[in-house]
């Protein structure tokens, strides 16, 4: 993951999320940490992403890794909805989510999150895989 450079915008909640955008990739780098258990947690999460949305151009793409080992709370998943709706309604072309292998209920509740977000996402247990994937075509 590329994460240094001047043409970057960074969000943080520290133990909870980070927000990365590379204006000059057109990408959005996203870290999920651990299992959230209250929205109250992550007070800004869905407006920083609107922020780095912001700065991006229509067509960038999302590379997310989600470093947490159980399905979220409902209330948690509503965030996650609403934030592939900030995404979707800012332009992005590709979004690719990347864990690690076996997490059969993870990636059920991605897909279903997905198809009441409207928006399209490839699921991948390497992140080499899925930089790969959002870098053709």
């Amino acid at each position: 993951m590329k994460l240094d450079g001047n043409d970057l915008v960074k969000f943080e909640q520290a133990g909870f999320y980070s927000i990365v955008g590379d204006k000059e990739l057109n990408r959005i780098f996203m870290k999920i940490n651990g299992f959230w258990t209250d929205p109250g947690d992550v007070p800004n999460y869905n407006a920083d992403m609107e922020k780095c949305v912001g700065s991006m151009r229509k067509g960038f793409t999302i590379l997310t890794e989600v470093d947490e080992d159980k399905s979220p709370k409902f209330a948690i998943t509503k965030l996650h909805k609403r934030n592939q709706e900030i995404l979707r309604d800012g332009g992005v072309g590709k979004a690719a989510v990347y864990f690690p292998k076996g997490r059969l209920l993870q990636t059920m509740t991605l897909n279903v999150v997905g198809k009441l977000s409207g928006m399209n996402v490839k699921i991948f247990n390497d992140e080499g895989e899925a930089e790969s994937w959002l870098n053709c075509g």
